[in-house]
C-alpha cells in the first residue's frame, strides 16, 4: 500500500475510479479535489498528479462517474452538484455548476442523466446537456438522502428514514419501499447484476434480490465491521 498523508489536510469522504481505473479522484472536507495517476503511485510516487484545492466551497461528499470515460459529477455541501471532464493533467468544468440550494449528500450518473440525494429529502433528476430549469424531483424519503443508483429502467435511494426506495423512471412513480431489518439506517449500496448490497450504520450488509423487479431482502449479515459501513463494492 501507498499512503500520502498530506494529500488533504481533512477527512476523505469519497474516492472514485476512473478512466479503466487509470485515474484515482479523491474529495475531502478540506473543500479539495486530488487526481492520483494509478501507475504512478505503483512506481512509487506518494503524492498527486494534480490538487484543485477549492474545488467547492464546502465539504466535497460525493463523486459519480461513468467509469470508462473521464466525466465526473461531485456533490457538496457547498449546495452544489458540478460537472467535470477529468485528466492527469487537471480538472476541467463542463458546464456551470448546479445549486440545489440545500447540502448533496448523494449522486449517480448514466449516459447524460446524473441524479443528485439531498439533505432536504429529494432526488434531483438532470439531464446534462439540458438548462438547470429542466431539472425534475421527486421526494420519497422523510430524512436526507443518503445514497443513489440509478438504472436503465429505476433509481434506488436510501435514506436516514431507514428505508431503500425504488422509483420507477418511465412511470414516474415509486415502484417500491424496503425498510432495512435492525435499529440502523443505510448508508452505502452497490449493485451488480441482480444483487443489491447495502451497507448499514452499524456496519451490518442487506442483500437485495433485484431479478425480476422482486426488490427482496434475501439476507442480512455482518462481515465483522462494528462502525458505520460508508462504501460497499460489489464485483
Amino acid at each position: 500500500a501507498t499512503v500520502c498523508s498530506n494529500a488533504h489536510y481533512s477527512s476523505v469522504d469519497c474516492v472514485k475510479l476512473i478512466r479503466d481505473g487509470e485515474l484515482v479522484v479523491s474529495g475531502s472536507r478540506d473543500r479539495g479535489i486530488n487526481i492520483w495517476n494509478v501507475e504512478s503511485v505503483r512506481r512509487g510516487q506518494s503524492r498527486p498528479c494534480f490538487k484543485l484545492p477549492d474545488a467547492h466551497k464546502g465539504w466535497v461528499w460525493s463523486f459519480s462517474a461513468d467509469d470508462s470515460t473521464a466525466s465526473l459529477v461531485s456533490g457538496s455541501w457547498d449546495n452544489t452538484v458540478k460537472f467535470w471532464d477529468v485528466s492527469s493533467q487537471g480538472l476541467r468544468e463542463t458546464r456551470k455548476a448546479v445549486n440545489l440550494k440545500v447540502a448533496v449528500l448523494s449522486t449517480d450518473m448514466l449516459e447524460h442523466t446524473a441524479v443528485a440525494g439531498t439533505f432536504d429529502k429529494k432526488v434531483v433528476i438532470m439531464d446534462t446537456r439540458e438548462e438547470v430549469k429542466k431539472m425534475t424531483y421527486y421526494r420519497s424519503h422523510s430524512k436526507p438522502v443518503l445514497g443513489l443508483r440509478i438504472t436503465d429502467r429505476h433509481i434506488l435511494s436510501l435514506s436516514e428514514d431507514r428505508t431503500v426506495v425504488i422509483y420507477d423512471r418511465a412511470a414516474g412513480k415509486r415502484f417500491k419501499r424496503l425498510t432495512i431489518p435492525g435499529d440502523s439506517f443505510p448508508l452505502s449500496l452497490s449493485l451488480s447484476w441482480n444483487s443489491l448490497y447495502v451497507g448499514d450504520k452499524s456496519g451490518a450488509v442487506h442483500l437485495i434480490d433485484t431479478s425480476h423487479d422482486r426488490f427482496e431482502i434475501v439476507q442480512s449479515y455482518s462481515n465483522g465491521h462494528r462502525s458505520k459501513l460508508t462504501s460497499v463494492a460489489a464485483d
